[in-house]
């Protein structure tokens, strides 16, 4: 065998072992999905709740530079799905050129490694082992107890993240949580008729987790589809590489062979005309 067709038979099994790991791959990324989804639905009128209730508190640019701004980049510590982690962290590096005091707070291993090169005195926050298994409340509300500790809890909160659309996209989002010291003054509070302001102070304290939980949450569910869409797509690419390569294995190995035949021929020839 030939040097060029022991480099092809190389490459071709090389290539055949990718495939196979990226369609085990996606059939894993398959059942995250379904468990996403269905967590997602779940916990959908939960988060929303919650936002509509901040869109009431629209916070003017002035009162965020004087408060100061906390960007939550919403991502995990999985790569291999596409741009869904780049886009979060340049929505949330964004935020942070409107100047004033602000900071980054990193959820996940992959917004930290985007963020940490242009922003990497302003990352206030960064949590790991996010992504291995599936977003709880309690995870949102052990980051934001871990942010309240650092004293980010009266600054106004910008979450992005990836809101889950269809299985082939999703858009990059962002929400505004504004700060217990603008709601508390906002006049807009008498729509909600609060009676006991304690109930207020409850409730801001639970939503805050809330809504970093339901954007955990639509973040995974983005992930997983976007991983399931780009393993689907690497299967197919190694898939037409395969076919290509064993086209010129074939031909290789049919040149070969009808070079050896002509030798042999020619050599029979030779000798008959020597006879």
């Amino acid at each position: 065998m030939s040097s060029n067709l022991r480099a092809i038979q190389k490459r071709l099994k090389s290539v055949t072992s990718i495939q196979k790991i990226t369609k085990s791959m996606r059939m894993v990324s398959a059942a995250k999905f379904a468990r996403a989804d269905k967590l997602l639905s779940d916990v959908k009128a939960f988060g929303l709740g919650s936002k509509v209730f901040y869109n009431n508190f629209a916070v003017e640019k002035e009162t965020k530079t004087e408060e100061g701004l906390v960007a939550f980049a919403v991502t995990s510590d999985r790569g291999l799905c596409g741009a869904c982690h780049n886009v979060i962290s340049k929505r949330a590096g964004k935020s942070l050129e409107s100047g004033g005091e602000n900071w980054l707070v990193c959820v996940g291993e992959k917004a930290k490694s985007i963020l940490r090169y242009r922003f990497a005195d302003k990352i206030r926050l960064s949590v790991a082992q996010v992504g291995q298994k599936p977003p709880t409340f309690l995870d949102a509300s052990r980051i934001v107890i871990e942010a309240n500790s650092l004293g980010l809890n009266g600054m106004t909160w910008l979450i992005a993240y990836n809101r889950f659309e269809s299985i082939v996209k999703y858009e990059t989002s962002e929400m505004i949580v504004t700060s217990s010291k603008s709601i508390v003054e906002s006049v807009d509070l008498y729509k909600f008729e609060i009676e006991d302001p304690e109930d207020l102070v409850d409730y801001l304290e639970f939503s805050r987790p809330a809504l970093l939980f339901y954007s955990m949450c639509e973040s995974s569910c983005s992930e997983q589809s976007s991983r399931m869409t780009a393993m689907d797509n690497a299967s197919k690419n190694a898939s037409e590489m395969i076919g290509r390569l064993q086209l010129a294995y074939n031909r290789n190995r049919q040149r070969l062979i009808t070079t050896e035949l002509i030798e042999i021929i020619s050599g029979a020839s030779a000798l008959e005309t020597k006879e």
